[in-house]
Parts: C-alpha cells; sequence; structure tokens
C-alpha cells in the first residue's frame, strides 16, 4: 500500500495528508510515552518515600518500644469502634419484637397483679 493510500474504501489521498497522519500518530506516540514516563517517575518517587517512611518508623520502635506499642494500642482503639460498631449495627435481626405495654411492666416491678 502507498503512503498516499489509505482509509476504509482505498480512497486516495495526496502525499502531504499520508505525511500529516503519521506527524498526528508519531506525535500521540510521544505523548503516551512521555505520561508512561511521567507515571513510573512518580511510582519510584512514591516506593523511595515509603521506605523512608518505614525507616524512620524502625527507628522510632527501636529507640521507643513503649511509645510505638501505646500508638499501636490506640490504633487499634480508634479502628475498632469506628469500623466494627457499624458492621455490627447492619445486622438488624429478621424480626422486632415489639415492647411489652408499660402496665405489665410496672406490676411486674412492683410485685401487683390486677
Amino acid at each position: 500500500m502507498e503512503p498516499s493510500q489509505c482509509g476504509v474504501l482505498g480512497k486516495r489521498r495526496g502525499p502531504a495528508a499520508a505525511s500529516r497522519s503519521q506527524s498526528r500518530h508519531r506525535h500521540r506516540r510521544r505523548r503516551e510515552e512521555g505520561r508512561a514516563r511521567r507515571r513510573r517517575a512518580a511510582a519510584e518517587a512514591a516506593a523511595a518515600a515509603a521506605m523512608r517512611v518505614m525507616e524512620k518508623l524502625k527507628i522510632f520502635v527501636v529507640k521507643e518500644p513503649v511509645v510505638a506499642a501505646s500508638c499501636l494500642i490506640a490504633g487499634f482503639g480508634l479502628f475498632l469502634p469506628a469500623v466494627v460498631r457499624p458492621i455490627l449495627d447492619s445486622w438488624e435481626t429478621a424480626e422486632k419484637v415489639p415492647p411489652p405495654p408499660l402496665n405489665e411492666v410496672v406490676a411486674g416491678v412492683t410485685g401487683k397483679k390486677k
């Protein structure tokens, strides 16, 4: 196929149109390569930052084990009510039991029968 012939039905275009489409394709490919390069660089930077944080955390745990353990316990103390309580609340019973009438409750507490 000639560079000047492209399209679905084999329509003929001039050499300038073929050159423009090749130029657009080349530009799009360079732009995509640049985006991929930036994504890789950002991922590498994030990984390096995570490594630095982990190294600082290791040093902190070695220097202050009691404080680190206290922080861990506090983290669980914040996590459990925030996550587990809504899960438990979502488990509703199949049928609601209606509360007993108030006069029956009072009669049961006082020991008096009708």
